[in-house]
């Protein structure tokens, strides 16, 4: 899915993709030349955390989407979830929670 939103981000003014994560590394450097991404993360929690970002789109599976939507929240960036978004209302009620801090 990253692929489909690096694509689709591409087509929207003024928006650039600046950074990608992914385990397998092979994959992130071939979505980072496909798409002139400059930044490659092997970390979530260290994109997560870089200022320049402004938005972070989560392509994981849905039990990673918590942790990390919950700590981009933290770090004032603005977030695309896949879906589903939780795996159940409790986590889906802390998630909406902290976006609406």
């Amino acid at each position: 899915m990253g692929r489909v939103y690096a694509r689709s981000f591409r087509q929207i003014s003024g928006v650039e993709v600046y950074a990608v994560n992914d385990i397998d590394e092979n994959r992130m450097k071939q979505l980072a030349e496909e798409y002139n991404v400059p930044v490659k993360y092997k970390s979530w929690e260290d994109l997560v955390e870089d200022p320049e970002i402004d938005a972070v789109a989560v392509c994981t599976p849905p039990a990673f989407h918590k942790e990390m939507r919950v700590k981009a929240l933290k770090n004032g960036k603005h977030v695309i979830c896949e879906k589903p978004p939780a795996l159940n209302a409790a986590e889906a009620k802390e998630m909406a929670d902290e976006a609406e801090k």
